[in-house]
């Protein structure tokens, strides 16, 4: 797998149903890890594993017609983005029904070990945050809806959610 991992600044370079830059040019944080100090042998190593959510992820949403955004990937701060295995997603709608058909449909691969619908803002937009498995399968994920950022009671009208994404059709339906 690893020889097929393209050199990390090869941003052009399209792996199926993604390219390279969508994976290190996502939001600042993942473009600063990319163009900062680290070094290449880092960098290419954070590359393979983004690859790896990229395959699991974003590959067969794509192939089942799903048209969804990178908004972030790596991140060195964060305890799941800096994983490298973390993809957050998008729908060009960024309302939280097509982001829970998202995260149904991921549900059904078992490639990921996190699935969750986050709010991205206080206005109501939302995206679809999935780690990857990095063996390629997890018939269990761990589901969870959560509609304010900082995962506390809705500021700005958002209302809270802690529900089970398998018990979250009553809710959407």
């Amino acid at each position: 797998m690893s020889e097929d991992v393209p050199y990390y600044r090869n941003s052009h370079v399209n792996l199926g149903g993604f390219s390279v830059g969508e994976l290190t040019r996502s939001l600042d944080d993942s473009a600063d890890f990319f163009d900062g100090p680290a070094s290449d042998s880092a960098k290419q190593d954070v590359l393979k594993k983004l690859v790896v959510a990229g395959q699991n992820i974003l590959n067969p949403l794509r192939q089942m017609g799903f048209v969804v955004d990178v908004v972030r990937s790596y991140s060195e701060g964060a305890s799941n983005h800096g994983t490298g295995y973390v993809l957050d997603i998008t729908p060009m709608s960024k309302n939280f029904e097509d982001c829970y058909t998202i995260a149904s449909t991921l549900r059904g691969l078992n490639t990921c070990d996190q699935i969750w619908i986050e709010a991205s803002d206080h206005e109501g937009n939302f995206h679809v945050h999935a780690k990857a498995n990095p063996q390629g399968y997890n018939a269990n994920p761990d589901l969870q809806t959560i509609t304010d950022p900082e995962g506390g009671s809705g500021t700005s009208g958002l209302e809270y959610k802690m529900t089970k994404i398998d018990s979250l059709k009553k809710v959407v339906s």
